[in-house]
């Protein structure tokens, strides 16, 4: 070997080790146990995801939550309640996709025999710990005219409502699907849910601002192919949905019945809501943001401008 191809192959040596001594860690994605969280495992499971994308699963908002600000997780799926306690301690998260819009699927259940809210007085409601939780259970409450004294407010976190409602711990839970399907299925009564309040709450996916542009490629590839993923259940819900039910503890017809529940924007309905140029998400943030103020969850209301990134929307649809 003459002396020149030696320093050749001693170079390009060099440049693997280089290579391989930091490699490029995937874009972890933190998606909770929801129904239409599980279009993002169906993107998956057809390889409509980009490779250097990695989905973890969690049952609990609270356990996502610790995922994502510790640092485990990149980007998580999430409520706007939540976004808004992101924003309000940091403006450093950005909303850059729309999931859903519930319409009905998360509610208020009560045992079959408390028949109106106004039963509810001197009960014991379960309660997750989050934002959600408590905003709608004030909504159910104003509907009923009755102040949060007027009942045992229980707290519970969703992954064990099922088991504290079933064992009579709690005469009410405030929840969402898959567990508002199943007591639903088994006698529980619905006094309360997101249809009585259209537009109100919005499941969102949150990433850091810092990843906006460095992942910005595995970003628009992830967005890409939830819309894909959404395509597809639109056009085969039963084989779709006999693919999303595994993980949500769910038949296929349940899955079906608990996706009724939800609105699923596409990406020209996305992207006028992020944009601003519709105004219903802008409009429903601002009610939700200054209950929660009120209330002392948040102290002071969001930056728009900043909180929501229409651009990976935008990307995504070229």
């Amino acid at each position: 070997m003459t002396a020149a191809a030696r320093l050749l192959a001693l170079l390009a040596t060099a440049a693997l080790g280089a290579c391989g001594a930091e490699p490029r860690l995937p874009l972890r994605v933190g998606v909770l146990v929801f129904p239409p969280y599980e279009l993002f495992f169906l993107a998956e499971h057809r390889g409509l995801l980009p490779e250097s994308t990695r989905l973890v699963s969690y049952r609990s908002p609270s356990e996502i939550a610790r995922a994502y600000e510790s640092g485990v997780v990149d980007a998580m799926t999430t409520t706007l309640e939540y976004a808004l306690h992101l924003q309000d301690a940091s403006d450093t998260h950005r909303v850059v996709l729309v999931i859903d819009v519930s319409h009905g699927a998360d509610a208020l259940v009560a045992r079959p025999e408390l028949e109106t809210l106004a039963a509810l007085r001197g009960r014991r409601v379960g309660v997750e710990s989050g934002e959600l939780g408590r905003y709608v259970l004030t909504r159910a409450l104003d509907h009923a005219g009755l102040a949060a004294s007027a009942i045992e407010i229980v707290p519970i976190d969703h992954a064990d409502q099922e088991e504290a409602f079933r064992a009579g711990r709690v005469d009410a839970v405030v929840t969402y699907d898959p567990i508002r399907t199943r007591l639903l299925a088994d006698g529980a009564r619905a006094l309360f849910d997101s249809r009585s309040i259209p537009g109100e709450i919005v499941d969102v996916l949150v990433v850091r601002q810092s990843l906006v542009e460095s992942r910005r490629t595995e970003l628009r590839g992830l967005v890409r192919g939830w819309f894909a993923a959404a395509r597809d259940f639109a056009a085969d819900p039963s084989g779709s949905a006999a693919i999303m039910a595994r993980r949500e503890g769910l038949g296929v017809e349940e899955l079906l019945t608990a996706l009724e529940g939800v609105h699923l924007p596409d990406a020209a309905e996305t992207e006028a809501l992020l944009a601003g140029r519709d105004p219903r998400l802008v409009d429903s943030i601002r009610r939700r943001a200054e209950s929660l103020a009120a209330a002392g969850v948040v102290d002071r209301l969001p930056d728009l401008e900043t909180l929501f990134d229409a651009s990976i929307v935008v990307e995504a649809r070229e």
